[in-house]
């Protein structure tokens, strides 16, 4: 697998067939060509944890005090009519 990135375009671009299974996927990260690692994830990975999302019981929602951050009146009413 080869990862190409063009910093004047902001693009990345894979080239191969990524690994499917942990022991290839280890391989290649401990290999010579493995420059850097970025993992991207999606809302909620901590939930898991037992880190509560923003919108379940219990989350930032419904401990947000809106006064505390900055925020126009109109974006309050948003937050909380949310």
């Amino acid at each position: 697998l080869t990862v190409k990135i063009n910093k004047t375009h902001h693009t990345i671009q894979m080239i191969g067939i990524p690994p499917t299974d942990l022991a290839s996927l280890a391989r290649i990260i401990l290999s010579s060509q493995c420059k850097s690692i970025a993992i991207l994830t999606g809302a909620g990975v901590s939930v898991a944890s037992g880190i509560p999302d923003f919108r379940s019981p219990g989350g930032m929602y419904d401990s947000l005090r809106p006064e505390l951050i900055t925020a126009t009146p109109y974006q309050r009413q948003l937050m909380e009519a949310d």
